[in-house]
């Protein structure tokens, strides 16, 4: 017997006018709480149309290079705010389309990548060791700057085509499935980053926003429960559960590099990192943002508290392409070792465009179930990196880690969490 008397999809409008320019003022959206209809944030999407024009606002020539770098609707953005009555709850940190692109790259099987998340937000992952070629037009596929997966996105955009992207949001509130109480505002800000860094090829291009909506799934329960609900708030809270995500830039410049207090506090039940440069990180048109890079890096090793968590660290040879280990944390912080799929990472791309290292701290290895708390630590985590030989560029250290968090509501709905 369902709970729910009636569940409706309703969409809602920008509050503000939408800013074409670069980088332009943010896109901003309000959810009213009031009523007796709750809110299911796991199935609330943002849709978006628009098309890349030139920046004096002409269409696209023939051979123009401009196209969209990889996961699209969600690199437009470099931070989403979200905030429950007036609360802010989601970090201030610029990374969101790193926390995007990762979670879409280890979270799917490679044929889904291919289909619907191709679909919705514009995802064509790239080919290893082309990251940055960025002639979409080259059709030697001998040929070095040969990018199929660039061609493809640049295929859907070219000439200034309108395009749809319509997909769910990487927050927190947004990835647990209870829904959240009536009488709560649900407020969204959307920054959007800069055109060199979500636009990729050899000339500026211009993103212009025709549309932008959100499609919110709202339920109302049976009135028993609804009065059930109001009955336990009475002298309890709402838990709502959270694998909170915090995504981290560390930069880095030298020929080894060590970083205490990554995390202090509360200490992450698993991380991902890898490298990219600098000038990538603060967007250029000419370099691919996602673009993970080894750097040569020889050793990689992380401490919680003083205490290492492998008692040897990570220490690839990528000049000689001997980096298993390091490839084969990825599937051990997924739990994916054995398993029927993988990420749509392969052992020779890995070291091409996909250098990444997965930490899983948990006693029992068992950090990618949605379903199961751990004990939470605390302290401070610390990284250590070495390379072979001093860089030539300043790089970005993207840190990746997750958490067991609970964000609660009370009667009056006032908003609460752990962290």
């Amino acid at each position: 017997m369902s709970v729910l008397e009636k569940a409706q999809w309703e969409e809602y409008y920008p509050l503000n006018a939408i800013d074409n320019r670069n980088a332009g003022a943010p896109v901003e959206f309000e959810i009213k709480g009031h009523g007796e209809d709750f809110l299911d944030l796991a199935q609330t999407y943002v849709y978006i149309k628009l098309k890349i024009t030139q920046t004096n606002n002409t269409d696209l020539a023939n051979d123009t290079q401009t196209t969209p770098v990889n996961n699209f609707l969600h690199s437009m953005f470099n931070e989403i705010d979200l905030s429950l009555n007036g609360k802010i709850i989601s970090p201030s940190t610029n990374t969101y389309p790193y926390r995007a692109y990762l979670e879409t790259l280890l979270s799917y099987r490679p044929d889904t990548l291919k289909k619907s998340i191709k679909a919705s937000n514009l995802w064509v992952k790239d080919e290893g060791g082309k990251m940055d070629a960025g002639n979409p037009h080259e059709d030697d596929k001998t040929d070095a700057a040969y990018n199929e997966s660039l061609r493809a996105r640049h295929n859907l955009i070219k000439e200034s085509k309108e395009v749809e992207l319509f997909d769910r949001l990487h927050f927190d509130m947004f990835q647990q499935k209870n829904y959240l109480v009536n009488g709560v505002d649900v407020r969204l800000r959307f920054n959007r980053a800069s055109t060199p860094f979500c636009l990729f090829g050899t000339a500026d291009g211009k993103i212009k926003i025709s549309s932008m909506m959100l499609f919110v799934r709202k339920v109302r329960p049976m009135p028993g429960i609804i009065n059930r609900a109001n009955a336990l708030l009475n002298s309890s809270t709402a838990n709502y559960p959270l694998r909170r995500v915090e995504v981290k830039s560390i930069p880095a410049g030298t020929r080894s590099k060590i970083t205490d207090n990554v995390f202090a506090g509360q200490l992450p039940k698993r991380v991902f990192l890898g490298m990219v440069l600098n000038t990538a990180f603060n967007g250029s048109i000419d370099t691919n943002p996602f673009n993970f890079q080894h750097f040569n890096c020889t050793k990689v090793e992380i401490s919680l508290n003083g205490e290492t968590q492998n008692t040897r660290p990570f220490e690839p040879d990528f000049a000689n392409k001997f980096y298993l280990r390091s490839y084969m944390s990825l599937y051990q912080a997924l739990g994916r070792v054995g398993e029927d799929w993988a990420p749509a990472i392969g052992y020779k791309e890995y070291g091409e465009g996909f250098t990444l290292w997965g930490y899983d701290f948990t006693p029992d290895q068992n950090a990618q179930s949605f379903e199961k708390f751990h004990l939470i630590k605390t302290g401070n985590m610390r990284i250590e990196l070495q390379f072979s030989a001093a860089l030539a560029s300043t790089i970005n250290c993207i840190v990746y880690g997750e958490f067991d968090n609970v964000l609660e509501i009370n009667k009056q709905r006032e908003v609460s969490v752990d962290y």
